[in-house]
């Protein structure tokens, strides 16, 4: 009876472990299918995935998925990558600090009002003696330093005839040179206009000669005069062209004369490039320029 019973109850066991009623049991691993753990941990990644996958026995005894195929490597450009962090940053503009030389500009340039009276009394003077010829030449050259302060000089040469005055005894003719030197600040500078304004000391050397009514010499020449003066300038130039770097130019000179020699047949006369000598304080002039410049500064490079 006890046997039979023990019968009964092994066939039971049988058929309920038929059925997975129970738990699955855990699977103890063959020793020779076994990872050594040891030597993966040296390996590379992609030799760690790979042994992991090849344990079939692993994989099929706790359910595990398999691992899905590597993807094959994708080649961007770089414009790409450059994009992509792009979005990992805020965007700021900044701007290149402009290297600037010592020197930025240098300007030369001549004086027209001179030549548009040159036109006129050649024309006006056309049929009279070579005596009463007059002309006038004048140029001037700037150069704009680091810091804006600008350095200008400026020389011509001037022949003239002027006729008896109410005020002087005989009619004289004069011919002779003048120049000078200055320094100024520019009040406003870009690529178009400039503005700017400064003192300059001026000098002339020139020979008078006294004419009687017959327009003769009534004695030699008086050499070696000269005059000195000083002058506020305030001027402007205005650029013609984009392409060009073709200026017009005018200034405003407020002129002071401290000293002149004098001239003993004519107690008032004209200085090459002052004017009279009557206006000894206060001595108004206009010029009028064409201008061409040489640049040298920089351009910024904005960053975006």
């Amino acid at each position: 009876m006890d046997f039979n019973r023990n019968i009964f109850f092994s066939f039971c066991l049988v058929l309920f472990s038929a059925f997975h009623i129970f738990p699955d049991t855990p699977v103890i691993p063959n020793p020779k299918d076994a990872i050594n753990l040891t030597q993966l941990k040296h390996q590379p990644k992609d030799m760690l995935d790979d042994a992991i996958i090849a344990n079939p026995r692993e994989n099929s005894s706790q359910g595990m998925a398999k691992k899905p195929p590597r993807l094959p490597f994708l080649e961007l450009p770089h414009n790409a990558i450059s994009t992509e962090l792009d979005t990992l940053m805020t965007k700021q503009i900044g701007h290149i600090q402009p290297y600037i030389p010592f020197i930025q500009t240098v300007t030369v340039g001549i004086e027209q009002i001179s030549l548009f009276k040159n036109i006129w009394y050649l024309f006006k003077n056309l049929n009279q003696p070579s005596i009463y010829t007059r002309y006038e030449f004048s140029g001037d050259v700037s150069i704009l330093f680091r810091g804006n302060i600008r350095l200008a000089g400026n020389i011509g040469y001037s022949s003239y005839y002027e006729d008896k005055m109410a005020y002087n005894q005989y009619a004289y003719t004069c011919k002779g040179w003048y120049g000078g030197i200055g320094i100024g600040y520019l009040i406003h500078f870009n690529a178009t206009n400039d503005i700017y304004m400064g003192i300059n000391y001026n000098r002339s050397h020139f020979i008078n000669t006294a004419l009687n009514k017959g327009n003769q010499a009534i004695a030699a020449p008086q050499k070696n005069l000269t005059a000195s003066w000083s002058d506020i300038v305030l001027g402007v130039e205005s650029r013609f062209f984009d392409k060009v770097p073709l200026y017009g130019g005018c200034t405003l000179h407020i002129g002071w004369l401290y000293h002149y020699t004098k001239f003993e047949a004519a107690q008032h006369y004209c200085i090459p490039g002052y004017g009279s000598n009557l206006n000894r304080s206060f001595n108004l002039g206009l010029g009028l320029h064409l201008l061409y410049k040489f640049i040298f500064l920089e351009k910024s490079i904005p960053l975006s």
